[in-house]
């Protein structure tokens, strides 16, 4: 199988999140570009990334975003409150399905800063009482939770880090077992390759932690123009230049060896939704101690 980088897409996300963790990447995302990840001063070395999917019908987005933004107003507006980034799927199977979804580490996931975005939240707690009442009545379903966790050092970063970027694009497919330090070694060259580029994107990796198939690893694009993304032969181009002769087609082929073999490939974008969102750009809160 050969890699691409831009493409259409597969999927299915979005909600309040309570009880066990999701992402797909979501997965979602500290610094927003959904799965994100840095070891920047003040940037958690393991964050997760914890998403939840929405499907809402046709008749009812209208009155869903109204509730969905009243309370955002209500609830997320202060500069302490809890964070959360809601998406909306544009392509592949889960498209008009939206993402709801928030950035922590493992141990604030199980000694919440902010009871909702706890692994165990409950709601027995005003803001989630509000969801129920105003939101979920207008949801016709809600997938799994997932909790996404990105990789260390594979992350290539050409966007401004203080803001999130409208779309994402997720790439998701299964390692064979016990391939992980292969597959990560090799990824290491695709993120140079990728900071050689130049582009004005940030490319990313990450594996589906909790919520589903442990085998699966995501590549997330996060981009404000898809003119901006770059296509393979300049990919290819940058990689050789960074790695040397011969080394294109290396990549590929351990890239293959270390992939299921005929394994779905599934691919989808997100639209980030603003005026549902609270996103601060930068890492979660420090505190492990529960308010």
């Amino acid at each position: 199988m050969k890699l691409f980088f831009t493409g259409p897409g597969i999927g299915k996300m979005a909600s309040w999140v309570v009880g066990v963790g999701l992402a797909s990447w979501i997965a979602l995302a500290a610094s927003a570009s959904a799965f994100a990840q840095d070891d920047k001063p003040g940037v958690p070395s393991n964050p997760i990334y914890v998403f939840r999917f929405i499907e809402v019908m046709p008749e009812d987005v209208a009155s869903w975003r109204e509730n969905v933004r009243a309370k955002q107003q209500k609830f997320n507006s202060k500069p302490d409150s809890s964070q959360w980034g809601t998406w909306r799927i544009v392509t592949g199977l889960r498209t008009n399905q939206f993402v709801r979804g928030f950035a922590t580490t493992p141990e604030l996931y199980s000694n919440p800063v902010h009871p909702s975005q706890g692994m165990a939240a409950s709601w027995d707690m005003e803001e989630a009482a509000y969801w129920l009442e105003h939101v979920e009545p207008l949801q016709e379903w809600t997938g799994n939770r997932q909790i996404w966790r990105p990789i260390a050092g594979l992350r290539s970063e050409g966007l401004p880090q203080d803001k999130a970027p409208k779309y994402l694009q997720h790439r998701r497919w299964r390692m064979k077992p016990g391939m992980y330090q292969r597959l990560e070694a090799n990824y290491k060259k695709m993120i140079a390759a990728m900071d050689h580029c130049g582009h004005p994107i940030d490319f990313s990796i990450a594996r589906l932690s909790d919520g589903g198939d442990f085998m699966i690893y995501a590549e997330t694009t996060a981009f404000n123009d898809m003119a901006d993304i770059p296509g393979m032969e300049s990919i290819r181009d940058a990689f050789i230049a960074v790695h040397g002769e011969g080394s294109w087609e290396k990549f590929l082929e351990e890239h293959n060896a270390v992939m299921q073999e005929n394994a779905v490939v599934e691919t989808e974008t997100w639209v980030y939704e603003e005026s549902l969102s609270n996103l601060v750009m930068g890492a979660p809160p420090k505190s492990t101690r529960a308010k």
